[in-house]
């Protein structure tokens, strides 16, 4: 898989927990991951 393609699918995986936060009982969780996923594409994006 590309980084380009890890990217996307990051970047869709963020908008489904955004949408899904207030339903769920693992808000936590879902934050957490998140924060994760934010960091991750930061750091990735600073390696370019």
């Amino acid at each position: 898989m590309s980084d380009n393609e890890l990217d996307e699918l990051l970047s869709q995986l963020k908008d489904a927990c955004k949408k899904n936060r207030h339903h769920s009982t693992n808000e936590t969780n879902l934050s957490t991951v998140l924060k994760k996923i934010d960091v991750f594409i930061n750091r990735r994006q600073m390696k370019q």
